[in-house]
């Protein structure tokens, strides 16, 4: 499955979160989505477009996530995150990386935003204050959740589980989907998943990932009843075969 974008709108600026893969419009139309998206949002609220700054932003440094962003680089009234780790704090306004926690107004929407390192280095997490949504990126996500760094992976599941324990949770949102509503695992780079699982997740999910975690002491693959810990084994996958693969 390809990354899920985010957008979150303020009464200032717009948030864009991860970009996909597709550079060019003429392919799949982000950046065209995005703008009638913006624009029907200002004719609904008296807005002018050009009103509204558009950032750009994404979870990590994975192509899959930012790639698109070439397709905003001649818009307007638009700021995007750079490619190195320095420019993506610094677009923040990070100094203590991961643990600062920083805020990012929006007008009259906040969004909470800190490292979550451990799919890769440079990665973060971030909370919509409004619907109360956290999106955890590659880090956390319903399928095979692939973990480079593990001591630094279990270090942010415990700054998402101190989280959850304060804030209230609607959702748990992640950046794809790898596995079916019966917990069967799809095939790497299947396009066809015909009973597909919700993208969003539980605190309960997530709490239950993090006990099975707990219990983790060397490479492998857990599953935890809605990921796949993929601990250190990110050339592998679950299963071989599936009756749905290469289903055209």
């Amino acid at each position: 499955m390809r990354p899920a974008e985010s957008v979150y709108f303020g009464n200032e600026r717009v948030l864009l979160l991860d970009q996909g893969f597709t550079q060019l419009r003429s392919e799949w139309g982000l950046r065209d989505v995005v703008d009638d998206c913006i624009a029907k949002w200002c004719a609904r609220h008296g807005r002018k477009v050009e009103s509204m700054e558009l950032l750009l932003a994404f979870s990590h440094l994975h192509a899959d996530h930012f790639a698109g962003l070439n397709q905003f680089f001649d818009r307007p009234n638009t700021r995007y995150m750079g490619l190195t780790h320095e420019e993506m704090l610094g677009f923040w306004g990070m100094t203590n990386y991961p643990e600062e926690r920083v805020t990012l107004d929006l007008g009259g929407r906040d969004i909470l935003i800190w490292g979550s390192p451990g799919h890769v280095m440079s990665e973060f997490a971030y909370y919509d204050t409004y619907t109360q949504i956290l999106f955890t990126g590659d880090m956390f996500y319903r399928g095979r959740c692939y973990i480079s760094f593990w001591d630094e992976w279990f270090r942010s599941m415990k700054r998402l589980i101190a989280f959850v324990d304060a804030h209230a949770v609607t959702h748990i949102v992640g950046c794809h989907v790898e596995i079916s509503r019966t917990g069967e695992d799809y095939p790497y780079g299947i396009t066809y998943e015909p009973h597909e699982a919700p993208l969003q997740m539980t605190v309960a999910d997530l709490r239950k990932a993090y006990e099975v975690a707990k219990t983790i002491n060397k490479p492998g693959i857990y599953f935890t009843g809605a990921v796949f810990l993929c601990n250190q084994t990110r050339g592998t996958t679950t299963i071989d075969k599936n009756p749905y693969a290469y289903s055209y």
